[in-house]
């Protein structure tokens, strides 16, 4: 069986379930004895050039200090002492959500991704797909899909 020592939790905090995600990450980091980083891919508007040139900057790092404290609200209250944590905040630049996970997870060497799945039907999936589908698909590592009950 394949020890998982560095554990990437792909979060969308827009999204019923992230911290259903967490949690189960947590108990799987605590029995592997791994450590985990949630990462949380900031909406476009906090990483646009365009509005980085006309917003003054204290706005877009107010919005990422507000995702900053509610993920490290949750991960305070889920995660066990022996397991540390830290959160990653992704800036898109360009970049989808699952482009950011899957060469993050390469650069760092995770062992195992571990993100949540949201249900998109019809229209919805076929144009803008499935950022899950597309981390299994391209991630460097084992992925597990928490399929979140809606």
């Amino acid at each position: 069986m394949e020890q998982f020592k560095k554990i990437l939790v792909g979060v969308d905090l827009d999204h019923q379930g992230f911290e259903s995600t967490i949690s189960q990450a947590a108990g799987i980091a605590a029995c592997a004895g791994a450590e985990v980083e949630v990462a949380y891919v900031c909406p476009d508007y906090v990483s646009n050039a365009f509005l980085e040139a006309y917003l003054d900057q204290s706005v877009l790092e107010q919005a990422a200090s507000s995702y900053q404290e509610r993920l490290n609200e949750l991960c305070q209250k889920v995660m066990p002492a022996n397991v540390p944590w830290r959160i990653e905040l992704g800036r898109r630049k360009g970049h989808n959500a699952y482009q950011y996970l899957t060469s993050r997870a390469k650069e760092e060497n995770f062992d195992l991704i571990i993100i949540g799945e949201h249900d998109r039907h019809g229209f919805d999936h076929i144009w803008l797909g499935s950022n899950a589908e597309k981390v299994v698909r391209y991630a460097p590592c084992t992925v597990m899909v928490i399929k979140h009950k809606t």
